[in-house]
């Protein structure tokens, strides 16, 4: 199993992103599975190519995802009702 960290933002002294939205890639075998992601990675899944993609919890990606994911979307009853 290999964990690779995507992004974690941090803020600057001046308020801007310095990286991307927290996430997570676990790969295992042939599996890429994608823990979490922000909007800033909208449009941008093809650099990682994720077999699945898990939301911990409520994400506005959500809404960017319902319109198509190129993998499944796992996410909580309440994020998808959102």
């Amino acid at each position: 199993m290999k964990l690779t960290f995507l992004g974690s933002v941090a803020r600057s002294t001046r308020g801007r992103a310095t990286s991307m939205h927290t996430s997570l890639l676990v790969s295992y075998r042939s599996a890429d599975v994608m823990i979490d992601c922000g909007l800033d990675w909208l449009g941008k899944l093809n650099r990682v190519s994720p077999s699945a993609i898990v939301l911990t919890h409520a994400h506005p990606i959500m809404l960017g995802l319902k319109q198509g994911a190129p993998c499944p979307v796992y996410a909580p009853e309440k994020t998808c009702r959102n």
